[in-house]
């Protein structure tokens, strides 16, 4: 992936090994965040058990420390290597919570769950070693302007209606839970659709906080590199802070509501799946990468990603019956936490 990160239109001064200093942070921060991860699931297992809540809140803010503090560092890996190197190495967490969720949680991974991981995990790797790798600083102005291309506007459009409309999907799912019973064929129809929601809406909100942080970063880079220094007089620049601040609360809020119902060994391949695969996507539409395409990236980043989806459709099928009984018993400590009255 390196060998194209120092594909940078900055000054002189850039360093020629930013991108290597960007792995070596990513990987950090996605350690730090899967332990963060798997902490905040046993803090809701402690609570599923009944037991003291100053544990359990504990157990849950050091989990949030852990999500919080890697995601910082994935930020400041953005300031040394391009969106699309940053991005594919969220998979070293699902390669991680291989080992971290059997050691903290004591959930055994199956062999479908090892190879659907690495499956994977190598969708993500060829989708995002032939996306582009260009990083170039842009002027405030410049950064500012991309945000108004229609091209964007399609691309997060989309986005929002999506998850909107997958938020009143759940909201079905678990009012059919809730009066049809976790074994009804009604909901079992649904089930597997239903473990997959919270997982994948989270990962595509984190997403958008990778996007809105790179902007963040590069305000920051060329402010000392004394091209955007008034940054701060401009209003988008809170805008754009804002978003970053919602989408990081809406990812952690919904990992925990799939976290609380299913195992991390499930939840944690599809958040970062999803996690990776749209922050290429939207980092390609923001900087119009994909219009610079060869005919080798063309015809390998769909490869890649049609690889990522075959892995997590795969994954998905784990366990169903057993998934939807404890599902079931989680949700009844969801109440105050999930979808109100509806919430089963």
């Amino acid at each position: 992936l390196g060998g194209n990160g120092g594909d940078q239109a900055t000054d002189p001064s850039t360093l020629t090994y930013g991108w290597a200093i960007a792995v070596i942070i990513a990987v950090g921060a996605n350690l730090m965040s899967n332990v963060g991860i798997n902490t905040q699931k046993l803090a809701l297992m402690k609570k599923a058990q009944g037991k003291p809540m100053g544990l359990v809140g504990t157990l849950w803010t050091l989990g949030f420390v852990g999500i919080v503090g890697g995601a910082l560092c994935d930020f400041a890996a953005l300031g040394f290597g391009a969106q699309s190197i940053v991005a594919p190495l969220g998979s070293i967490s699902v390669v991680a919570n291989v080992v971290v969720a059997p050691m903290i949680l004591g959930e055994v991974p199956t062999r479908r769950d090892v190879l659907a991981t690495l499956l994977i995990v190598a969708g993500c790797a060829v989708a995002v070693s032939f996306a582009s790798h260009k990083d170039h600083i842009y002027p405030a102005e410049e950064l500012f302007d991309m945000y108004r291309q229609p091209n964007f506007y399609v691309y997060f459009t989309s986005v929002v209606v999506l998850v909107l409309l997958w938020l009143l999907a759940i909201r079905w799912m678990e009012r059919v839970q809730a009066t049809r019973g976790s074994a009804s064929p009604q909901y079992q129809r649904v089930f597997k659709f239903h473990r997959f929601s919270y997982a994948a809406i989270s990962g595509i909100a984190g997403a958008q906080s990778v996007l809105f942080a790179k902007t963040c970063v590069e305000l920051v880079t060329g402010a000392i590199a004394g091209s955007g220094a008034a940054f701060l007089t401009y209003v988008p620049t809170y805008a754009v802070l804002l978003a970053m601040a919602l989408t990081i609360t809406l990812q952690i809020y919904w990992l925990n509501c799939g976290l609380a119902r299913w195992d991390a060994l499930y939840n944690v391949p599809v958040f970062s799946s999803f996690w990776i695969l749209v922050s290429v996507v939207g980092g390609g539409v923001f900087y119009d990468e994909f219009s610079s395409f060869g005919l080798l990236q063309a015809l390998l980043f769909p490869v890649g990603i049609i690889l990522a989806i075959a892995g997590v459709y795969w994954l998905s099928q784990r366990g169903a019956e057993s998934a939807a009984r404890r599902g079931s018993a989680a949700s009844l400590l969801l109440h105050d936490g999930g979808w109100g009255d509806d919430a089963p």
